[in-house]
């Protein structure tokens, strides 16, 4: 007696191995190229999130600091520093008062003070300076 496989499962064997091992490595090859594109994507997007961010609180605490400087009287205006507290974790802030000097301006010119204002975050990580420029009477009315 004799026995015979159907055709089927005679041909199975040499047609239907599954995947060889370097069909495997070019599919993972292709997926860590797909992988690392994503992740280069991504990356970028939170870098430009952060960038973002700074750039719309940055001109607001600037701002803040500008209408403090505005309410002082003329002996109070000077050189200062500090931190916006945990609400802003990471800003910092610097203020130099300088006198307006203009040939053109004249003896207005003395009433007058320069006061930039610089904004940072994370040590100077990224930055942002505005100037602006106060009207001060001097107290002796001249």
């Amino acid at each position: 007696m004799h026995l015979t496989f159907p055709k089927a499962l005679r041909c199975r064997s040499l047609t239907s191995r599954g995947f060889t091992l370097l069909e495997v490595m070019i599919s993972l090859a292709i997926i860590a190229i797909a992988l690392l594109a994503v992740y280069g994507n991504y990356s970028q997007t939170i870098a430009m999130n952060t960038d973002q961010q700074f750039n719309t609180t940055a001109p607001l605490l600037a701002a803040r600091v500008a209408a403090d400087f505005e309410n002082r009287s003329l002996d109070e205006l000077m050189d200062e520093s500090g931190e916006f507290g945990p609400d802003f974790e990471g800003y910092e802030w610097v203020v130099k008062v300088e006198p307006v000097s203009s040939e053109i301006l004249g003896n207005i010119a003395e009433d007058l003070q320069s006061i930039d204002i610089t904004v940072s975050f994370n040590n100077t990580e990224n930055a942002f300076q505005c100037t602006t420029v106060r009207f001060v009477r001097r107290e002796d009315g001249s």
